[in-house]
């Protein structure tokens, strides 16, 4: 049978009542092995680029790809270059993969952002391990 009224609860009956809920059942342990692979810079690169080509209609992704500089038309190397279609225009979205073990500062931010301008890129992705 429905009741039709509602209901009021203050904080307290709300967190009592979760409080009363059984806790979770205990895991068992489990014993993992790993093989340790020490991945190489170039090993990180191609697995981003892996990672973009496994997303449906995305685009036509392109890995490490060599575009001219829009200003001196020397070639500028692409980790992953995304272009999509859409409404008639191409957009062109730039990946850059970083391997770094430490963290990224702005110096190295903005010299991804200053490659996607230099190429005519969209939008831009920094992927960091």
């Amino acid at each position: 049978m429905l009741h039709n009224q509602p209901m009021h609860r203050s904080g307290n009956e709300s967190r009592a009542r979760f409080a009363r809920q059984d806790p979770l059942p205990a895991r068992r342990s489990q014993t993992l092995c790993l093989k340790v692979h020490t991945v190489k810079w170039q090993e990180y690169q191609e697995a981003v680029g892996e990672l973009y080509e496994q997303l449906d209609n995305l685009g036509t992704v392109h890995r490490s790809v060599t575009i001219p500089d829009k200003v001196t038309g020397q070639p500028r190397q692409i980790d992953v270059l995304v272009e999509i279609q859409a409404y008639g225009h191409t957009l062109r979205m730039i990946v850059d993969a970083k391997f770094h073990a430490e963290k990224l500062d702005v110096k190295d931010v903005e010299e991804v952002l200053a490659l996607s301008n230099a190429v005519g890129g969209s939008k831009t992705v920094i992927v960091t391990k």
